[in-house]
């Protein structure tokens, strides 16, 4: 209790930087497709703060405060026109609504084979009991919850394929 305090402390204490208004993105996808890099990507741009996941709920305004609260010690949160999360996981729900207009939101997907093979072998150096099962099922049901989410929020979005991230043609590679 007393660490909650004094995180949200400060916003008693000096409310103004969380009364400016921002917008807000919220890239929408699974693990291992790639999100670090399109976040870290979107980072850069120094209109946008954030980049990494910060394992929020969005479902009342109240989130929204604690977003700002989590991104507050990054470089550019004063200057920034946007503030980033990343959300990959089912239980992380979404309401668009408690954003009032204000958010943009990117669904990002890799394509299976790639995703469970990196989950699978990201899993493995934590616990080699690992079943690829348990990989097989988390994709399918978090592809299911993308395409339910996508569904609801048609025409809202911006879709990310993946392989468009990176370069997938060996010609390019630099010579040593």
């Amino acid at each position: 209790m007393l660490n909650k305090i004094k995180k949200y402390g400060c916003v008693f204490l000096n409310p103004t930087p969380y009364l400016v208004r921002k917008n807000y993105i919220l890239l929408v996808s699974h693990m291992r497709s790639r999100s670090t890099l399109l976040s870290h990507i979107l980072g850069s741009n120094s209109e946008i703060c954030g980049y990494k996941e910060l394992h929020l709920l969005y479902t009342h305004r109240l989130s929204l405060l604690r977003m700002r609260v989590a991104l507050e010690n990054v470089e550019n949160y004063s200057t920034c026109k946007y503030l980033l999360d990343k959300n990959l996981h089912n239980r992380l729900a979404i309401n668009p609504a408690i954003f009032g207009g204000k958010l943009k939101l990117i669904i990002l997907l890799r394509e299976p084979l790639g995703s469970i093979a990196s989950m699978l072998k990201m899993q493995q150096r934590i616990d080699k009991n690992t079943k690829c099962q348990d990989i097989i099922d988390y994709y399918k049901m978090r592809i299911e919850y993308l395409g339910n989410f996508a569904e609801i929020n048609k025409n809202s979005y911006l879709f990310v394929d993946s392989k468009n991230l990176i370069n997938l043609d060996s010609s390019h590679k630099c010579k040593a």
